[in-house]
């Protein structure tokens, strides 16, 4: 509830003028001590989105083209990348089941779900590998953080390991259910701006 003395100053200056947010923190950093996997992570996140931004201005025009190699999809897989692709799809089933205890366990609603899955969605593969796992040791499930190391190491066998996890990790039902209500909100919000 406002004071006297603001409820004046509001009265005095008048209902349409607007102060400027009084700046709190300038110049001041709080330090706050994390796990080392957890600070590892945050490095990873923050590295990956500059090198994210940079990439994105640096591509040569061959490298942004979706169409794929004929010759390698026809290709049949290795046994190394069979056994690539199934603990790839295994890890990513199991990182959505980890997400989903993490919203229960924390009570999160469905439009913080739903907000979490946006920005899962906008990340690459690599990417959404190193969120999840900062989500993770965020909420000290470092099992669950651990699991997804082993996706470098699959990386080292096949360069599409980070790609065959994301496809698992969405393809579950829940995470398909997330990312489906976000793109028919969005299809809402777009139509009711067109009327608007």
């Amino acid at each position: 509830m406002a004071t006297t003395k603001e409820s004046m100053k509001v009265i005095a200056g008048g209902l349409d003028k607007k102060e400027e947010p009084e700046v709190v923190m300038e110049g001041k950093v709080i330090a706050v001590e994390v796990p080392d996997e957890l600070a590892e992570a945050f490095e990873r996140l923050i590295g990956g989105m500059i090198t994210k931004c940079e990439d994105k201005d640096t591509l040569p025009p061959d490298d942004q083209n979706d169409g794929g190699d004929p010759e390698y999809e026809d290709r049949e897989p290795t046994e190394v990348q069979e056994l690539v692709m199934d603990i790839a799809f295994m890890l990513g089933s199991r990182a959505s089941d980890h997400l989903m205890m993490i919203k229960e366990k924390n009570d999160l609603s469905t439009e913080a779900m739903l907000a979490i899955t946006r920005c899962l969605l906008a990340a690459d593969s690599d990417y959404l590998v190193t969120i999840l796992e900062t989500i993770f040791l965020s909420d000290r499930m470092y099992d669950a953080a651990h699991e997804l190391h082993l996706l470098e190491r699959c990386k080292e066998y096949e360069e599409d390991a980070a790609f065959f996890f994301e496809d698992a990790f969405w393809d579950t039902d829940a995470m398909d259910w997330y990312s489906i209500e976000n793109l028919l909100r969005d299809k809402a919000k777009e139509q009711n701006s067109k009327l608007n």
